[in-house]
């Protein structure tokens, strides 16, 4: 229709009109296009909400997860120690856990593929890759402390005395073992800083917030 009038007035030299016609068709595309832009912003933002919560609840899993890991390993290396002060020669504590030695990405994998990058800040994004690539290398460094205990420790364990030499000292591949485990806890003490840093900018990922990058201290080598 108001392409009808707008050539009805340019027949009848009502220019005037024909400018107003104009004007409103112009406005009228403007809006239209706006809308549609503001609904799409509308329809990302609920795209990163909905993969940045995905991430939240796997980051709150692996909270829990190396708390109660962290104990386990924190208190069996106390109780070493304790037990190697009371003259004891038991075997060097070590650390199992059940189902897969490392964590699953599957959730950072599907963020990935969903385009994320183009939903949250550079720096964000930046920084939640880096978790997981240290979350993946410290998993990596516990399957090789894995592979030690199931190769080196597991079939001897019938026969304590063997882990220790002829002082009585326990032999260092076993005590590297343990100090491997202590640093593990080390390493993921800090990832659960990294972790609960990320789920609070999870919270305005717009925003500009502090780094969520994690930052290992030197650690002190244990007799």
């Amino acid at each position: 229709m108001m392409l009808h009038r707008l050539i009805n007035h340019m027949k009848g030299q009502h220019w005037t009109a024909v400018f107003l016609d104009f004007v409103i068709v112009v406005v009228g595309v403007f809006i239209g296009l706006q809308v549609n832009n503001w609904n799409q912003a509308r329809q990302e933002h609920q795209r990163a909400a909905v993969l940045l919560d995905a991430l939240g609840v796997g980051l709150r899993s692996y909270d829990r997860t190396i708390a109660q890991l962290s104990k386990r390993a924190t208190d069996g290396l106390a109780a070493f120690r304790q037990a190697r002060a009371r003259g004891e020669r038991p075997p060097p504590f070590y650390l199992r856990t059940r189902g897969s030695d490392t964590p699953p990405k599957s959730t950072w994998e599907a963020a990935l593929q969903s385009n994320l990058a183009e939903l949250v800040p550079p720096d964000l994004m930046f920084d939640i890759g880096f978790f997981y690539s240290e979350e993946q290398g410290v998993g990596v460094k516990f399957v090789r402390y894995s592979e030690f205990v199931d190769r080196e420790i597991l079939p001897k364990l019938g026969n304590p005395e063997s882990f220790y030499d002829a002082s009585g000292k326990l032999k260092p591949i076993y005590a590297q073992n343990m100090e491997r485990l202590r640093e593990w806890v080390e390493d993921n003490s800090v990832l659960v800083t990294s972790s609960k840093c990320l789920q609070e900018r999870f919270a305005h990922p717009m925003r500009a917030g502090k780094s969520c990058r994690p930052e290992y201290r030197v650690l002190k080598i244990r007799d």
